[in-house]
């Protein structure tokens, strides 16, 4: 399972999660003389070898089952023994000798008994003071990330190198903090992401302040929550299509409070004329034609509009001719 290249809250818990679930199916892969013998070492691997810490009963639960799933055969096959089963740091990689069926089958057993959902936030909460989690939402996460799909599948993808599912399984992880409200970044480090693209952007030209006023505006109307429940991070947020996704989710009069940051946050007119002088210099027009432009264009709610949907990902034909229209009705308005 992927972890965010972005120092972000729940990499940390991804790693923790990663790491219990591969040395467990390492230990799968042990030798040794009975099964009962197998299950005991199982356990006791389980129960203190990893943080968070397993509980007693959880350790107990899960051991039999994947002491069964993989056979005193598997065991004897890797020329493991039950000490070598109980010692962690002796476990390596034998989970990639693991099928897809028996990678399943082992994950099914974690999730049967283990909630994966509680570790996955006490790690997060335990890298970072500022994720809080409280009862509502730990149950919250523990429902979303059993019953998703990709989830689960990631977690089989760690042991058949599966690295598409893998992939899937990050976004699993947001999508379930996102649902259950529990944010893993703030408004801060999606603003300061954002900035870099309005600066670097070459349709306006703006500065640093007036891209970070920009940037702020946008992610208060997308909201943090929306963002991360999309799977949307400050480090794909200028992903169009990323962001594509949450615009089918504004409303109207959201898409239009982002249009209006253009003239709240720039002096649009301005910067229009310098756009246009250069767009039709071409056919020479006067400085009056090119100011008359802008001013219309500037005042105009449908062109920031417009600059709104382009900014969230929209390429629909309707947009194309919608900007057509608009070039078309200033020319006529300042003859």
């Amino acid at each position: 399972m992927p972890v965010e290249p972005h120092p972000v809250r729940h990499g940390a818990a991804i790693i923790v999660v990663v790491a219990l679930i591969g040395a467990l199916l390492g230990a799968c892969a042990t030798s040794s003389n009975s099964g009962t013998e197998y299950t005991h070492a199982m356990e006791t691997l389980l129960a203190r070898a990893f943080e968070p810490k397993l509980t007693a009963e959880q350790a107990h639960c899960a051991a039999p089952k994947i002491a069964g799933i993989v056979g005193t055969s598997g065991f004897h096959a890797h020329n493991l023994t039950p000490t070598n089963v109980s010692d962690a740091k002796a476990i390596s990689d034998l989970h990639l000798d693991l099928d897809a069926a028996h990678a399943a089958s082992v994950v099914s057993a974690l999730f049967d008994c283990i909630n994966l959902g509680s570790i996955t936030v006490t790690a997060a909460q335990a890298a970072s003071p500022t994720v809080h989690v409280d009862a509502a939402a730990q149950h919250c996460l523990a429902v979303q990330l059993s019953a998703d799909p990709d989830f689960r599948a990631a977690f089989v993808a760690d042991f058949t190198s599966d690295s598409a599912a893998s992939a899937k399984g990050g976004l699993a992880l947001l999508r379930a903090f996102g649902t259950c409200k529990v944010l893993l970044f703030d408004e801060a480090a999606y603003t300061d992401a954002m900035s870099s693209v309005f600066a670097q952007q070459n349709a306006l030209s703006v500065t640093d302040v007036q891209a970070k006023c920009l940037a702020a505006g946008f992610v208060h109307v997308l909201t943090v929550a929306r963002l991360e429940r999309n799977g949307i991070t400050p480090n794909n947020i200028a992903d169009s299509t990323a962001i594509a996704a949450v615009r089918a989710q504004l409303s109207t009069a959201e898409v239009d409070q982002v249009g209006a940051l253009f003239a709240t946050c720039i002096d649009l007119r301005t910067t229009l004329r310098t756009v246009f002088a250069s767009q039709l210099a071409s056919t020479h027009p006067t400085a009056a034609f090119i100011d008359c432009v802008a001013t219309h264009a500037a005042n105009d709610p449908q062109l920031r509009s417009l600059i709104a949907r382009t900014l969230l990902g929209d390429t629909s034909a309707d947009l194309a001719s919608l900007g057509v229209r608009l070039g078309a009705q200033y020319r006529t308005q300042c003859g």
